[in-house]
C-alpha cells in the first residue's frame, strides 16, 4: 500500500473517506497484478475507470485469480519502475503518476485472457487514450452510436498503422464492455459503426506493398503479426466486443478484399448503390484469408461463398443483397441517412434487436482458432507465391498509387467527417 500512498495525491472535499480508501486499494491491486507489458493496456483503462470514483468496477478489469509468484515479482519490480505517463483523476488535487514496467517486465503471466490473443504491441499499450492517425472515433450521445471511421494515408488500404488503430480502438470498448469515454464520463454504446471518409472507397483489402516485400524477404513472422492482428481486431467486431453493441457497416465505397471482409464482420451492412464488393486475391494466386470463408459461409452457405472466392468476381450492391450477403442498399450519397434511420427505426426495438443478433453467436459461433487457423493458411499460401504472381501484385501496387496520386494532384481530399460531435 505504501507504493501508491506515495504517488497518490490527497483527495478533495469533495470525495469521502471511503472513496478515497477504495480508489487507493483499487490501484494499487492493479499496480501489483500488471506486471507484464502487454498488460498495461488494461491497466490503464481501469486507472481511467478509477477517475471516475469507480473502484468496483476497475476492479472487475483484473484477472480473476492472481498468481502469489506474480503479486510478489511485481512488487519487487516497483521499486525500479520508470514514470513514463500521467493522468489527472477528477476530484484530486493533483496527478496520479501512471508507473510503466518498462525495466525487467516479469515474464509468463499466468491469468492472461486464453480466449484471445489480446496482447498489444508495445506502442500502443504505451498509451491507451493515444492520438489517432488514420480512423476518427466520434460518440453520438442520442442514438448512442460509436463512429470508427477510417481516414486512410495515401492508398485507401490496410497498412499496418491502420490496422492496429483499429485494433487499439475496439480493444477499448471492449474493454470498457460497451462503453466508451465521453467528455470524461463512460457512456453506453448501443451501436458501432464502421465507415470510411475516403470518397471512392471503403477499403481496398490488404497492403500489397507491404505484402510484396515481406514474401520477398522471406519474413514469416512479420506476415503472421499483421495476420494475427487483422483477425484479433475483427474477432472483437464478431464477438460484438462481449458486450450487448449492435454492429453496423456503412459502405459508400469499393471494398475489396479485406475491405470486404472488414464490412462483413458487422451485424448489418448498409451500402449505396452502384458499390463495388468482391474478393479478387485469386487473381494473383492467393485467397481471402481474413475471415471471408467464415463470414460469407454463415450468411449465403458454404457453396456460394466459395464460388465467390474462386471466381474472384466483383459484385455490385444491389446484387449482393438479393443474394442476401448485405441487408440494405441506401441511394448515392445518402448512407449517413440510411444508418440513421435504421437506428430510428429500431428505437424501443433495440432489446429485441440484440438479442436476435446475439442468437448468431450460439447458433453459429465463429472462434478465434478458426480465423486464427485460416490466416495461418493464407500465409503458407502467401510463401508459397511465385515470380509471375508477385509481379500481377507488383502492377496492382502500381495501379493504386498511380490513382491516389492521381486525387491528390487533383485536390480532391476526403470526406467530411460524418458527426460533428467531439472526439469521443
Amino acid at each position: 500500500m505504501h507504493l501508491l500512498s506515495s504517488i497518490l495525491p490527497q483527495a478533495s472535499g469533495r470525495t469521502s473517506a471511503n472513496q478515497q480508501q477504495g480508489i487507493l486499494v483499487a490501484a494499487n491491486d492493479l499496480l501489483i497484478v500488471f506486471s507484464d507489458m502487454r498488460d498495461l493496456f488494461r491497466l490503464t483503462i481501469a486507472l481511467n475507470t478509477l477517475r471516475m470514483h469507480k473502484p468496483t468496477k476497475a476492479k472487475q478489469l483484473l484477472p480473476s485469480k492472481l498468481s502469489q509468484k506474480n503479486c510478489h515479482k511485481s512488487i519487487l519490480l516497483a521499486s525500479s519502475v520508470r514514470v513514463k505517463a500521467s493522468h489527472k483523476f477528477s476530484g484530486l488535487k493533483e496527478k496520479i503518476m501512471l508507473m510503466t514496467l518498462v525495466e525487467n517486465p516479469a515474464q509468463g503471466n499466468e491469468d492472461r485472457d486464453s480466449n484471445l490473443a489480446t496482447s498489444l504491441p508495445p506502442s500502443l499499450s504505451a498509451n491507451c487514450r493515444r492520438q489517432y492517425q488514420q480512423i476518427d472515433v466520434d460518440y453520438d450521445p442520442q442514438q448512442r452510436a460509436l463512429w470508427t471511421t477510417m481516414k486512410p494515408m495515401g492508398v485507401p488500404c490496410f497498412n499496418q498503422n491502420m490496422v492496429e488503430e483499429i485494433h487499439h480502438c475496439f480493444y477499448e470498448l471492449r474493454a470498457y464492455e460497451g462503453e466508451c469515454l465521453y467528455q470524461n464520463e463512460l457512456n453506453p454504446v448501443n451501436y458501432s459503426v464502421i465507415a470510411s471518409r475516403h470518397p471512392t472507397a471503403f477499403n481496398l483489402g490488404g497492403d500489397l506493398a507491404l505484402f510484396l516485400t515481406l514474401i520477398r524477404t522471406r519474413n514469416r513472422e512479420a506476415l503472421d503479426h499483421y495476420a494475427r492482428l487483422c483477425v484479433n481486431a475483427l474477432y472483437l467486431r464478431i464477438r460484438q466486443f462481449d458486450s450487448q453493441v449492435v454492429t453496423i457497416s456503412l459502405v459508400q465505397g469499393d471494398a475489396l478484399g479485406g475491405g470486404f471482409e472488414y464490412a462483413l464482420s458487422s451485424n448489418v451492412i448498409i451500402a449505396e448503390e452502384g458499390v463495388r464488393m468482391g474478393l479478387p486475391e485469386v487473381m494473383f494466386n492467393l485467397f481471402p484469408g481474413m475471415g471471408a470463408y467464415s463470414l460469407l459461409s454463415r450468411r449465403v452457405g458454404s457453396k456460394l461463398a466459395e464460388e465467390m472466392m474462386i471466381s474472384g468476381n466483383i459484385y455490385r450492391a444491389e446484387d449482393l443483397q438479393r443474394m442476401g450477403v448485405i441487408d440494405i442498399v441506401a441511394p448515392r450519397g445518402e448512407g449517413e441517412k440510411a444508418v440513421d434511420q435504421f437506428i430510428r427505426k429500431q428505437g424501443k426495438r433495440f432489446n429485441s434487436l440484440r438479442s436476435i443478433y446475439q442468437c448468431r453467436q450460439h447458433i453459429s459461433p465463429i472462434s478465434h482458432d478458426e480465423l486464427q487457423n485460416i490466416a495461418n493458411l493464407w500465409v503458407d499460401a502467401a510463401l508459397r507465391l511465385e515470380e509471375h504472381d508477385m509481379q500481377i501484385i507488383t502492377r496492382l501496387v502500381r495501379s493504386q498509387r498511380a490513382e491516389q496520386e492521381k486525387r491528390m494532384l487533383a485536390g480532391k481530399g476526403l470526406r467530411q467527417r460524418f458527426i460533428n460531435l467531439p472526439v469521443a
